[in-house]
């Protein structure tokens, strides 16, 4: 193959889970959210209170170089975020991924109060793919598909293709972005504990759940395995569409 995962069983450079509230996380939110870092502390014990217009409380867990490999980010307005960049499996990283969110949504219901709605939760999933060999061929990563602007097999190393459409999952629709860049830049891979300057292919599928209506907070805590993994599920079909059978293969996606 012309390319290579920049992890020795996968692509995945990182995973990004939002749920946004139906209010902006106010002061107090983030007050409580610090009080009970004790309960996250022992997955992220790095706490930093960015300077913004908008309240803000990151929790992380930090490499040596300061990077974040797990953070959870609550306020920047009404979201209340989780980054994984340190990807196993899924069952794995979304087991911690629920606990961070349910911690963060219990905090902010608590403090703003039970009316508080919470929705349109979103997926954000970026695969890394290095070129292992100059003048490497696109199509032996990637399939011709009308997700994918046609352009980008022609244009050489350096493209961008950036394509959405929604999907209608009966009462619910799932705005979906489809962004393929072809780069040449510096990226850290596990597989070295380094970072690697190189030709790379990154695709990033973000996606979207739109429920007719926000809810409250048990509503939203009890459907958060079945968006969710719906949404992994269905990153995981687009992946098996655009991603040539090898690759698919290398990166375990058929097991």
């Amino acid at each position: 193959m012309d390319f290579q995962p920049v992890n020795e069983d996968h692509a995945i450079e990182s995973v990004i889970f939002t749920v946004l509230t139906g209010t902006m996380i106010d002061p107090d939110a983030i007050q409580l959210l610090v009080e009970r870092h004790n309960k996250i502390r022992g997955d992220l014990p790095a706490l930093s209170l960015p300077e913004s217009h908008m309240p803000t409380a990151e929790f992380a867990y930090r490499r040596p170089d300061g990077s974040a490999s797990w953070l959870l980010r609550c306020g920047s307005g009404n979201s209340i975020t989780v980054e994984c960049r340190r990807y196993t499996r899924w069952e794995k990283v979304w087991n911690s991924t629920r606990t961070l969110l349910l911690h963060a949504m219990a905090c902010c219901s608590e403090a703003i109060g039970p009316d508080l709605l919470f929705g349109t939760p979103t997926l954000r999933v970026t695969d890394r793919f290095r070129a292992a060999k100059e003048n490497a061929k696109l199509v032996t990563l990637l399939r011709h598909d009308p997700y994918i602007a046609e352009a980008a097999f022609e244009l050489g190393p350096v493209f961008h293709s950036n394509v959405g459409w929604f999907d209608n999952l009966g009462p619910d629709l799932v705005l979906n972005t489809l962004n393929v860049q072809g780069r040449r830049d510096s990226a850290f891979e596990r597989s070295t504990l380094r970072a690697v300057e190189a030709e790379y292919v990154v695709v990033e599928h973000f996606q979207q759940f739109r429920p007719p209506q926000a809810v409250g907070y048990a509503e939203a805590t009890a459907n958060l395995d079945r968006i969710f993994s719906t949404l992994h599920q269905r990153n995981k079909d687009l992946l098996g569409r655009i991603l040539v059978d090898e690759m698919q293969g290398t990166i375990g996606l058929t097991q």
